[in-house]
């Protein structure tokens, strides 16, 4: 993959995680039912993302790599996070749902970095 085409997955990337993130964070004024009708989907396209992520890992330079080793490991928790909220009872639905929320920002935060990490590459080229 080439450098610009990797940018370019990367800037996808951050913009999918940063949905994510937003996705969750619009759900803390919905009933219960509705966030746990929703984390199923969340969970499901953190999952996504992480596979993607995984596919990207291979052209990045070391300080890339660790950014985007963290974010797939936050997208894995995203996932692992929103499967127990789907199946939660009532009393924790709103921790599981920050904890998703948590999640979602570290691995936007981490792609941002990454791709930072990519930005600084290409300018010293």
């Amino acid at each position: 993959m080439n450098t610009n085409n990797t940018q370019q997955e990367l800037e996808r990337a951050r913009r999918d995680s940063q949905a994510l993130s937003k996705r969750i964070q619009a759900n803390t004024d919905k009933n219960h039912a509705a966030i746990r009708a929703e984390a199923r989907t969340v969970g499901a396209e953190a999952n996504q993302l992480a596979r993607a992520i995984k596919s990207l890992l291979d052209g990045q330079a070391v300080d890339g790599r660790q950014h985007l080793k963290d974010a797939l490991m936050a997208l894995q928790a995203l996932y692992e996070e929103n499967q127990r909220l789907a199946d939660a009872e009532d009393a924790d639905v709103q921790a599981h749902n920050k904890a998703s929320f948590a999640h979602a920002r570290e691995a936007a935060h981490k792609v941002s970095e990454a791709l930072a990490a990519k930005r600084g590459l290409a300018v010293h080229v």
